[in-house]
């Protein structure tokens, strides 16, 4: 009788990337989700939304956002959209914000609405660690302070040291109106996404900003090194490609010691591939370990790796200098390690990929 087991896994479809998730109190007291395409579909689902929320849509589409899921918290009063537990004294997200939450299959990014307040550390506390559960980035904004206080006051929340979340600075002048830049950045990320990849770096000359007047601030080079140097991406001016996004570090900064981890498109590129190979190996947990496992396995994610090879997402000249794939049995299941070369080539980040499989039966 033949051992031939058939490769239950088929390919790996790259996951949809950029998905934004908005969250604010738009109108009403109901938890609600809701996939928004348009400016005018936001206006519609929201009639009484603020002019800042409509504007903070507008800008996300103008730069070339795609896919916004806006979250209606309910509720405008941070109190009620956090839950400190009594036993262990940790913060995190209420069970009614969770519950809306958790059924979002994926996102890459969380902004706030601008009329949330940004002045309550269990807040940012609970966004933060929700968003590093979710392999997500939390895109902020600072207060509207001075370069010099801005500093400080990053300095003084260490709780948004993070490498899962990214802070741009300065505000924007629109239409007499004065905003955060996160909105108009996520919509970037999302333009960038769909002309090049998660892997290309969303500064510089690529990362224009469209639909503004100009930042409420003038940054120097000198302040802009120390702002990036802290952790603070910046918004300027140049005369030969207009304004941009300057910085691509997470909260952790450019002085930070996490190595490439602290660069927004290496934890990006990261999560893009975990979370595809994740979805291609998922019919792995309906079926029992069998001999040759491993095998297909790599079978199936090697092609993935050699698109993305060939799209440049690597820094590698060769295949080999580019990426490494190792499936191996553990536990209760395998283990898939890769290896990518994302800034320079042959130095390879690490990413291990657990799969839980059925034991075979006696």
């Amino acid at each position: 009788m033949s051992n031939f087991q058939p490769n239950p896994l088929s390919v790996v479809n790259p996951i949809l990337t950029s998905v934004t998730v908005l969250l604010g109190h738009f109108d009403g007291t109901t938890t609600r989700s809701d996939w928004i395409s348009t400016v005018d579909e936001f206006l519609a689902r929201y009639p009484s939304a603020s002019t800042l929320d409509q504007l903070a849509v507008r800008l996300f589409f103008t730069n070339g956002g795609q896919h916004l899921i806006t979250f209606n918290t309910g509720a405008s009063e941070l109190n009620t959209l956090i839950h400190r537990d009594p036993l262990s004294d940790g913060i995190g997200l209420s069970e009614r914000i969770l519950a809306g939450l958790n059924p979002i299959s994926s996102f890459d990014f969380m902004m706030l609405s601008p009329q949330l307040s940004l002045q309550d550390t269990h807040w940012f506390t609970a966004l933060q660690a929700y968003c590093d559960q979710r392999d997500a980035i939390l895109l902020l904004n600072p207060p509207e302070l001075p370069i010099d206080q801005v500093h400080d006051w990053f300095t003084a929340h260490p709780e948004l040291h993070k490498r899962h979340v990214a802070m741009y600075y300065p505000a924007l002048q629109v239409d007499g109106e004065t905003i955060g830049a996160s909105y108009s950045v996520a919509g970037i990320f999302n333009r960038l996404d769909q002309s090049f990849g998660v892997w290309i770096s969303p500064s510089g000359a690529n990362a224009h900003v469209d639909g503004i007047h100009s930042p409420v601030t003038t940054l120097s080079n000198p302040e802009t090194l120390r702002l990036n140097n802290r952790g603070i991406n910046c918004i300027r001016t140049f005369k030969s490609i207009g304004t941009v996004v300057w910085g691509n570090t997470t909260g952790v900064g450019m002085d930070s010691l996490n190595g490439y981890w602290k660069y927004i498109p290496v934890r990006r590129t990261l999560f893009f591939i975990k979370n595809s190979i994740l979805d291609a190996v998922q019919p792995l947990g309906l079926i029992a370990y069998y001999s040759g496992v491993e095998d297909d396995v790599i079978a199936v994610i090697e092609p993935f790796f050699l698109e993305l090879y060939t799209r440049g997402a690597f820094a590698g000249s060769s295949n080999k200098a580019s990426y490494s794939l190792l499936c191996e049995p553990e536990g209760d299941g395998l283990v898939i390690s890769i290896g990518v070369a994302l800034l320079k080539p042959d130095e390879f980040l690490v990413v291990k990929i657990p799969v839980t499989m059925p034991k075979a039966p006696e």
